[in-house]
């Protein structure tokens, strides 16, 4: 998995990669919080009671042999990240697969 942890008690990590900052590439990860969301590429802020909408595009295929469901689990994770990256009281691990 590249080095990264995508599963478990510990602090996940983005195994796609992680967030495009330049906006150039496709949505593997998008960052929300009410600090800076909303003003950088793939960021928005929280709406009403912390809620939030996405669009994330991944496909099952990983490249290096890694394909999601056959060779390696794939979930969509959020979690408290950088300023509370100790906290893992609100990490969300829902697995998908492809058909």
């Amino acid at each position: 998995m590249r080095g990264h942890r995508c599963a478990g008690a510990a602090k996940p990590t983005p195994c796609l990669g992680g967030s495009d900052r330049a906006g150039h590439h496709r949505r593997l990860s998008h960052w929300v919080n009410n600090t800076f969301g909303g003003t950088l590429p793939n960021t928005s802020a929280f709406g009403a009671g912390g809620t939030f909408n996405v669009t994330i595009h991944v496909k099952a295929d990983l490249g290096n042999g890694q394909i999601c469901g056959e060779t390696v689990e794939c979930a969509i994770v959020t979690r408290a990240d950088h300023f509370n990256s100790s906290n893992r009281k609100y990490d969300v691990h829902v697995p998908m697969t492809f058909n």
